[in-house]
Formats: structure tokens, C-alpha cells, sequence
């Protein structure tokens, strides 16, 4: 319960339809995004188990994996307390994946939706892994795409990155607010607030147990620990400078001539 509830029920859905599979109660074709069934024969559930299953073996492990880790850290970080906000932006990619890879008649969408939630992440995030900027890793994932599978994964790749630019550069703005949260700033960042009914059914939240009061309290303290923390700083490196440049004038003490003392002595 420690995981924030989006994070958990993306995670828990798809160990669950791999679980099925991987059993033999149903088939992978079922859960596959074919636009045929969807419209004709109503299968409207093909849309989101799509996202949520892809692959087998190692690659369905890797795919998992970036989800679960950087959807983790987006509802932990920048969205932190903000679930609902992020479940309806998340809905916003995911229809955007369906409209952007649908002349390459994907079956499955977790490979794009998980890039799009990494690059995201990595525009937001000044972190590294393995020594490689998260800003930079969606472009390795793709292109190992491209080497491994084929153009038309990194196709689908490449939907993934735009769809996590758009979503950065519409909702979002670079850098942090003046307290150090992070809120979207963009131009459709009004549009970005969710829905009523989706407030009403995603806790607000990452553990339940606490009460808006609690979370309001929390993001404020937050907020003053960022703001105290950067002014240390900044008072660190101005103590610094000061010290470096003031050092020389005030501590500076001229040697002594040499034969100084004999000279006096003399005198």
C-alpha cells in the first residue's frame, strides 16, 4: 500500500493478464488492440488490456520494469498528491498513442506507453541511470528497438517519445515553481486538472491513511523545505565567495624584508 494507487493498479492489472496468459486462461490475441473486434464485435476491453500487456519473457520483465519504476517516481514526485491529475493525463497519452500509432496497426501499446512515461520522466528529473541521463534513455530504449525488432518497433517507439513531449511541453514548463513543487505550467495545464468523477473515484493521494488536511500540511512543509534548503545554499555559496574573495584582502599579512631587523638594529 506504500506504492502510490495508480502506480499499483497499472502494476497489479498487468501481472494479472500476464498471470492469465502465462496459465492458459486466456489467449494473447484476446488482449490485443485489433480495431476490427473493437468496432464490430464491441470488444472495447482490447483498448486497455493493449496497454497493459505486450510481450513475454524478458522483454515483458524490461517493459514492466520502466513502467512500474519512473510511474512510480512521477506519482511520488511531481505528481505527489495529485493522483487524479495524473490518471487523466495518463488517459490523455494513452488515446494519443491510439490516434499516433494507428497506421502501424499496433496490437499492443505497453512498449510506447512505457517510453512515453520515461521520457517524460527524464524531462522532468535531472537523475541518471547507469551513468546515462533519464533524458537520454527513452532514445537508447528506442533505439535498441530498432536494433532488436525492426522498424516498426521503433516506430512505435518513436510514438511513445512524441506523445511524452507533447505531454511535457503542453502540461508542463521547464524547471521547478518558485517553492520548488512541481506543477504543470503549461498552456493546456487548466485542461490537465482532472474530472470530478475521476477525483472522486482515485484517492488524491499515495498512502490512504491520510486526511486532505495531512496532505495539504505535508505539501506545505515540503514546500518550506525547499525553499529553506535552496536558501542554504545560496547562502553557502555566497559565504564561498566571500571567503575567497575577502580572504586575501583581510587576512593578508606582508612578510618580512629580509635584513629588516638589522637595519633597525643599526639605527
Amino acid at each position: 500500500m506504500t506504492i502510490p494507487p495508480i502506480t499499483r493498479f497499472l502494476t497489479l492489472c498487468s501481472l494479472a493478464l500476464f498471470a492469465s496468459v502465462h496459465f492458459g486462461y486466456v489467449r494473447e490475441y484476446q488482449l490485443w488492440y485489433i480495431k476490427s473486434d473493437v468496432r464490430d464485435k464491441r470488444e472495447a476491453w482490447r483498448i486497455p488490456t493493449s496497454f497493459l500487456f505486450g510481450s513475454t519473457g524478458l522483454n515483458y520483465v524490461v517493459d514492466l520494469f520502466a513502467l512500474y519504476r519512473h510511474s512510480d517516481l512521477m506519482e511520488s514526485g511531481p505528481y505527489a498528491y495529485h493522483s487524479p491529475d495524473y490518471a487523466w493525463q495518463l488517459i490523455l497519452a494513452c488515446t494519443s498513442l491510439i490516434v499516433i500509432n494507428h497506421p502501424l496497426q499496433c496490437f499492443t501499446h505497453q512498449r510506447a506507453l512505457a517510453l512515453c512515461v520515461t521520457h517524460l520522466y527524464g524531462l522532468l528529473s535531472p537523475n541518471t541511470f547507469l551513468g546515462i541521463p533519464l533524458t537520454y534513455l527513452s532514445y537508447v530504449l528506442a533505439l535498441i528497438d530498432f536494433a532488436q525488432r525492426g522498424r516498426i518497433a521503433a516506430a512505435q517507439s518513436l510514438g511513445g517519445l512524441i506523445v511524452g513531449h507533447l505531454w511535457y511541453f503542453l502540461f508542463w514548463r521547464p524547471g521547478k515553481n518558485a517553492d520548488g513543487s512541481y506543477r504543470p505550467h503549461g498552456p493546456w495545464a487548466e485542461w490537465g486538472n482532472a474530472p470530478a468523477p475521476l477525483r472522486w473515484i482515485v484517492p488524491s493521494r499515495a498512502n490512504a491513511d491520510l486526511s486532505e488536511e495531512e496532505i495539504s500540511e505535508r505539501e506545505r512543509e515540503r514546500r518550506v523545505e525547499a525553499t529553506r534548503r535552496r536558501e542554504d545554499e545560496r547562502r553557502q555559496r555566497g559565504t564561498g565567495e566571500e571567503e575567497r574573495r575577502g580572504l586575501l584582502r583581510s587576512d593578508y599579512r606582508a612578510p618580512p624584508m629580509p635584513g629588516a631587523g638589522c637595519c633597525r638594529g643599526g639605527f
